[in-house]
């Protein structure tokens, strides 16, 4: 059996008390350390998250601007082909519309719609590509009304948008007559509609002559 003297016992008794506080010190530390852990960690899932999203936006954007710029190519065949169509009719032909070949004779065509809502509404439906972009488009004379004598110089120029260029009939009362005005040929306009994967619609809109 051991004796201890009283100031031996003290001594003792101080170790364990100061042995005990210094494990709830430790105890009280270890729980700051796992609350800052559990912040670190929070922060650094808001993190990845973030960046997971920024990702798939940039991607879908990528994807986005692919699909457009695919369309804006198709939109170049349909107005290729709208013009092809032109140069195979006459003037005459083309005084009065043919809706079923996506023409119209005039620029304001009723009930007042304008280019975008008339490919919408009565474009032709051109041909689908192997991209799966489906092109539509329709074309408008820019005059007034249908039916103007476009041998007539002067009613052209009142009635119809011209291109720049000579005048083609420049002789008057048998005297030739040079008009300093540059008309030439009537303008067409050619809006093209396009819709491709993903509901991708463009519109694109070309001026010929």
């Amino acid at each position: 059996m051991m004796v201890f003297s009283n100031s031996s016992f003290d001594k003792i008794c101080a170790r364990a008390i100061t042995h005990r506080q210094s494990c709830k010190n430790n105890q009280n530390q270890k729980g700051v350390v796992l609350f800052f852990a559990l912040i670190a960690l929070v922060v650094m899932s808001l993190a990845a998250v973030a960046l997971i999203r920024s990702v798939d936006t940039n991607s879908l954007i990528a994807g986005n601007l692919s699909f457009k710029q695919s369309s804006m190519l198709s939109a170049d065949r349909g107005v290729e082909n709208a013009i092809t169509w032109l140069k195979t009719k006459n003037a005459n032909s083309l005084n009065t519309d043919l809706a079923v070949n996506g023409y119209y004779a005039t620029a304001d065509v009723a009930p007042h719609l304008d280019a975008k809502a008339l490919v919408d509404a009565s474009g032709l439906a051109d041909m689908t590509d192997t991209q799966g972009n489906t092109i539509t488009y329709v074309i408008q004379r820019m005059c007034t009304q249908q039916g103007i004598n476009t041998n007539s110089y002067d009613k052209r120029l009142t009635n119809c948008l011209f291109s720049p260029g000579p005048d083609p009939n420049p002789k008057e009362s048998g005297v030739q007559k040079v008009k300093s005005l540059p008309t030439k040929q009537i303008v067409y306009r050619i809006t093209v509609k396009v819709v491709g994967p993903k509901n991708t619609t463009s519109y694109i809109q070309t001026f010929a002559f």
